[in-house]
């Protein structure tokens, strides 16, 4: 199991954009004549690519010369969010603050930058991932989810060397009996 935090304000992952570079390169294979450069990929989000670079970075510190897990993995994320200046009074933290960030970004485009992020270093490809958790916290000088008490994600990597599949008994239990066909 490997276990790290990455301090930052974290950054979702978002939509990407295909763009055409300038008509500069060789001539094309396809047809012989025209000089198009070959499309590239850029994220929407701006904060998205150096954010990607420092959960990197994070790893590598982490890894220490540790092999990468080539079997089923199971990921768990925490992600510190900051708090605005609304959950605060001249006193301190308003005591109807939430706990919990409910609003954008998204935790799933959160989490698609952390596993973009690990992919290559931790495992291969981030579809190796068969357990994934994620909280968004808000972060006020350490409580129970985030300790830390800064923004940011802690990222814990575990190998799952067996995966449980789910049983009829799993069904009942979560009470989902009725909806299964």
């Amino acid at each position: 199991m490997v276990s790290f935090f990455v301090p930052g304000v974290p950054a979702p992952k978002g939509s990407s954009r295909a763009m055409r570079g300038k008509r500069l390169g060789p001539p094309c294979a396809k047809c012989g004549q025209c000089r198009c450069a070959p499309p590239f990929v850029i994220p929407d989000n701006k904060k998205t690519n150096p954010w990607e670079k420092c959960i990197r970075g994070a790893c590598l510190a982490a890894l220490q010369k540790q092999a990468k897990i080539s079997g089923p993995v199971k990921v768990s994320l925490i992600f510190s969010m900051p708090r605005p200046k609304s959950h605060y009074l001249k006193k301190g933290l308003r005591d109807n603050a939430p706990h919990y960030h409910e609003s954008r970004p998204d935790v799933d485009k959160l989490s698609r930058t952390v596993l973009d992020g690990l992919t290559d270093l931790m495992f291969e490809d981030d579809c190796k991932v068969v357990s994934l958790e994620a909280i968004k916290p808000y972060t006020n000088g350490g409580t129970q989810d985030c300790p830390w008490g800064d923004c940011g994600v802690f990222i814990e990597i575990e190998a799952r060397s067996q995966v449980r599949v789910a049983q009829p008994a799993d069904v009942k239990q979560l009470g989902l009996a009725g909806i299964a066909p």
